[in-house]
């Protein structure tokens, strides 16, 4: 028990203690032993008991009534939705009443804010538009549960602020003030690229600019970032992009320029590759541009279709399904100068030039329309006529959704697959994992297929399916990766017969090179480390350049391997780094983005110590009638006392700090108990995870130092505990399924 509890006091120190709970409370292991125990001689029938076990593992197989569900989480999930589904007979219009399902909800919403000079006469209105994007999320499904700020200048960026709580969030924004810089463009990228590996995946990211990138050497790192954590830079306002000054010529007065189209374009290509959008707008559009942000990223947000076309064409039309599960269908428009038109499923059509029609709002920011569709289920038709390039994005809320990844089958005794590191090989085969969400007790659901779609439909290859046994899940073999920038498509029949249709946010790029990545240490502070990778090409070979970036400036070089020195750094910081390679003849390039956690070293295994320094009792019969009380003293030389408390006794415990004459501290313990109660055990835990015991009794009249011992009862023993070597131990016997007491 002594052990169990330094253990879990270390775990927590190092943010390991909620997955550690998770793989021991809801895992397979927690199954598997449960459906052991059924059978009391199952040691004897190992073969028979497995075979049953084999039959009954799938995850909702056995959803009904009786709940017959091994995996708790998951029933909980089921029994709430058999107890609410009056709900989903309604149909799908309440999306907030089944958004507990809906295991896609961002988890952290990012804002990355340019504070250079030239943003004097605009970070006032970036802060407005970010407080109404925070107030918009608030009390609804979609409420993230980090907000992450990284303001940036020139040349200085950072530092990152993180918070759960969204009042102190909105007052370290409205502390920003704008200063500094100098030339024209400034360190956007080196803030975004903090900001993506400062966020969980699929997280939501606004930037607020309104000059080029001075860092546009990081756009290859922040597109790898951008595609291993999924997460959407949902827009760039480009504050003044139209008409903007140039901090250089201010002395010269107001005088106003266009941003450069080849300045823009970067925007432009990570917000498309990340599902968001690139904004051109003026200071005075701002309030009417963050409505469209706030609209694109409600709650339960899926994407039915998006395409780009690059350069435009005179006339162009794109097809898309409305399913009865879809609301507040909006379609995004960036383009400059440019006429459309809508076609119903009916064939009523609306043009660009009616603001408000038969088939929605029509509404223009900057570069950015969007058109707020009436429902109407069916295939709609949207025509463009524009020579300029544009893209397309067609949005609505669902509980229809889909999660995917590239992975690779792996052996052993527990085979399955994982997820491939950095990009998929183009032209050769590959495996998916797709995951649909959005199965419900009223309705089917069933996927038809699963296709890797090209920019422009340039490609278009589809994938073979393969269901798996757990619902909703399917193995998906595709034959060719496609050369170029993809998405992954997912059509299917709802109840049988309405075709639904999903996009990934997400745009992914193939690559003929792979990068591997080998790390089996635990890192520790003050340290340098060598982290080995490979880089293999399934092409014709030839030279290619190796980057090595990390945001907390650890990488000290990097050739056949890189090497990573802590600095000192303290003990529980994260650090991220990402490995590139390039060809030196085409743009072609893949990564393997590393996180890793510096371990706080841990140095002291030396349990806290006691000194008993006063028993008093006053003990009769009947025992009722007395009370006894201890005092004493506890010491630790290099670690902080964090807990005392008791293990065995029911009288009341009182501690109280002092500072002790060899310049630590000492914690005075005092305990006092009816004479009824005449044994007492008290543990102490310092900060590294070490506890002892110190115990006491009245029916002898001893005392015991802090100790490995139980006085007690030798079947009951206490013992400090080693803190990486129980965690070890703990987690082993939570995963093979093992009854071992602590």
């Amino acid at each position: 028990m002594v052990s169990l509890m330094g253990t879990l006091t270390e775990l927590k120190t190092q943010n390991l203690l909620d997955s550690i709970l998770y793989l021991c409370g809801v895992s397979g292991s927690t199954w598997c032993m449960s459906s052991l125990y059924k059978d009391k001689d199952w040691s004897s029938r190992v073969e028979e008991t497995e075979k049953k076990m084999e039959d009954e593992k799938a995850l909702s197989r056995n959803t009904d009534e009786t709940m017959v569900n091994p995996y708790p989480i998951y029933a909980a999930v089921d029994q709430w939705r058999l107890q609410n589904k009056h709900k989903y007979d309604k149909g799908y219009d309440s999306v907030k009443q089944v958004n507990f399902l809906n295991i896609q909800s961002p988890s952290a919403l990012s804002f990355v804010i340019d504070t250079t000079g030239s943003m004097s006469d605009d970070i006032e209105g970036a802060k407005i538009r970010a407080f109404s994007i925070i107030d918009s999320k608030r009390g609804t499904p979609n409420e993230p549960s980090t907000y992450v700020l990284v303001p940036f200048n020139d040349p200085d960026f950072g530092p990152v602020m993180k918070t759960s709580d969204p009042e102190v969030f909105k007052q370290k924004i409205s502390e920003l003030t704008a200063s500094g810089g100098g030339d024209y463009p400034e360190m956007c990228l080196s803030g975004l690229q903090v900001a993506l590996i400062s966020t969980p995946s699929s997280s939501e990211i606004f930037v607020f600019t309104d000059a080029p990138a001075k860092d546009s050497y990081l756009q290859s790192t922040v597109l790898a970032l951008i595609e291993s954590t999924k997460s959407s830079v949902m827009s760039f306002l480009l504050t003044g992009g139209l008409f903007r000054r140039r901090r250089g010529l201010q002395d010269q007065g107001q005088r106003s320029i266009r941003l450069a189209a080849s300045e823009s374009h970067l925007y432009e290509d990570l917000a498309l590759s990340s599902g968001g959008h690139a904004i051109q707008t003026t200071k005075s559009q701002l309030l009417n541009t963050s409505v469209i942000i706030e609209d694109s990223s409600t709650s339960a947000l899926v994407t039915v279709f998006q395409d780009r076309s690059d350069p435009g064409r005179t006339q162009q039309s794109f097809y898309f399904p409305v399913d009865a599960s879809l609301s507040n269908l909006t379609v995004y428009l960036s383009a400059g100068a440019t006429a459309f038109s809508i076609t119903s499923p009916h064939g009523t059509t609306q043009n660009s030039t009616v603001a408000r029609g038969p088939l929605g709002r029509v509404e223009q920011v900057g570069n950015l329309w969007a058109v707020y569709l009436e429902q109407e289920l069916g295939q709609w038709e949207f025509s463009i006529n524009s020579m300029q390039s544009y893209t397309i994005k067609v949005t609505g809320q669902s509980i229809i959704s889909f999660l995917y990844d590239f992975v690779t089958p792996f052996g052993g005794a527990h085979p399955g697959y994982a997820t491939i590191e950095g990009r998929p090989l183009a032209g050769n085969n590959g495996t998916m994992l797709v995951m649909v969400t959005g199965m419900g007790a009223s309705h089917s659901l069933s996927v038809t297929g699963v296709t890797l779609r090209g920019l422009s439909g340039a490609t278009v290859t589809e994938g073979r399916l393969t269901p798996m046994r757990e619902s909703g899940q399917y193995l998906v073999f595709v034959p060719d990766v496609p050369g170029g920038q993809f998405s992954v498509l997912v059509k299917g029949l709802l109840n049988g017969s309405q075709v639904y249709q999903r996009q990934s946010t997400t745009l992914l790029t193939p690559s003929d090179i792979v990068v591997r990545t080998d790390l089996n240490i635990l890192l520790e502070p003050g340290q340098d480390y060598i982290i080995p990778f490979t880089v293999d090409t399934n092409g014709t070979g030839g030279t290619f350049s190796i980057s090595v970036r990390d945001d907390k400036r650890f990488v000290i070089n990097a050739t056949e391997s890189v090497t990573v020195g802590s600095n000192g750094t303290a003990g529980g910081t994260d650090v991220s780094i990402t490995v590139e390679a390039q060809s030196a003849s085409t743009s072609d390039f893949n990564y393997a983005v590393l996180r890793l956690t510096i371990n706080k070293k841990v140095e002291d295994f030396v349990p806290p110590a006691c000194r008993v320094t006063q028993v008093l009792e006053n003990c009769s019969s009947p025992c009722g009638l007395g009370e006894w009380s201890l005092q004493a003293e506890v010491h630790d030389n290099r670690s902080v006392v964090v807990r005392v408390f008791i293990r065995v006794g029911n009288g009341t415990l009182n501690t109280t700090e002092e500072s002790s004459g060899a310049g630590g501290n000492v914690t005075l313990v005092s305990y006092n108990a009816s004479c009824c109660v005449p044994d007492v055990v008290i543990l102490a835990v310092d900060s590294v995870g070490n506890v002892g015991v110190c115990s006491h009794s009245i029916r002898s009249a001893t005392s015991a130092p802090f100790s490995t011992s139980n006085p007690f009862s030798t079947s009951d023993a206490f013992s400090t505990s080693t803190p990486l070597r129980s965690a070890v131990s703990l987690l082993l016997c939570c995963l093979l399924g093992l009854a071992v007491p602590f």
